[in-house]
């Protein structure tokens, strides 16, 4: 069987990388940062608010395109990849901050789809104490004090069919039941899950 490629998106504060990390573990699937780290210096500089929402796009959209290279190298040795955010967070969080539908430019590249989206829920009230919590704060963060932006962004990701993607609750769980639940949906979808490690 093909590998596998999840994506976990969310709005920020939800559990995204903590979840991410750990359901690769448990699955031993290669967790992927989306954009890779090797961005995160010049992030502000695309995060001002000086700068168009359609620049910022452009910025992050060849940052999963450089994610999306690393995919295709993993997925061919046949290694399955989780990948931290990817093609729903890049086009959810533009389209509500540029006002455009901005499929047309996201098919146009040709990225690898996710197998399955994974989109992590909580209340907002949730997400902004998690986000207070972190011990390095987002390079996005204006964007995460925006409480209305947020609130549009979640509202997206609520939007969303069980075609493209499924939902996850993760209010008020332990980080060990949301990731059982998570694993659980990942085997569901691969068909087999005797052929995914379990640990």
């Amino acid at each position: 069987m093909r590998p596998m490629l999840i994506a976990v998106c969310g709005v920020d504060g939800v559990g995204k990388t903590t979840v991410a990390k750990e359901i690769a573990r448990r699955i031993d699937f290669v967790y992927l940062k989306t954009p890779p780290e090797k961005y995160d210096p010049m992030r502000p500089l695309f995060d001002e608010e000086s700068v168009p929402g359609f620049t910022r796009f452009a910025f992050y959209l060849g940052c999963v395109f450089d994610s999306a290279v690393r995919i295709r190298e993993i997925l061919a040795t046949g290694r399955g990849v989780i990948a931290d955010r990817y093609l729903l967070s890049l086009q959810i969080y533009h389209e509500v901050l540029t006002q455009r539908d901005l499929t047309g430019f996201i098919e146009m590249v040709g990225f690898p789809r996710a197998d399955l989206n994974l989109v992590l829920t909580a209340s907002a009230s949730t997400a902004q104490e998690r986000l207070k919590s972190r011990a390095n704060p987002g390079s996005g963060e204006r964007l995460e004090r925006d409480t209305e932006f947020m609130r549009s962004v979640a509202m997206r990701f609520a939007d969303l069919g069980p075609d493209q993607a499924t939902q996850v609750d993760t209010e008020g769980r332990s980080v060990e039941e949301i990731v059982t639940e998570c694993v659980c949906l990942v085997e569901a979808r691969h068909g087999d899950p005797g052929e995914l490690k379990t640990t």
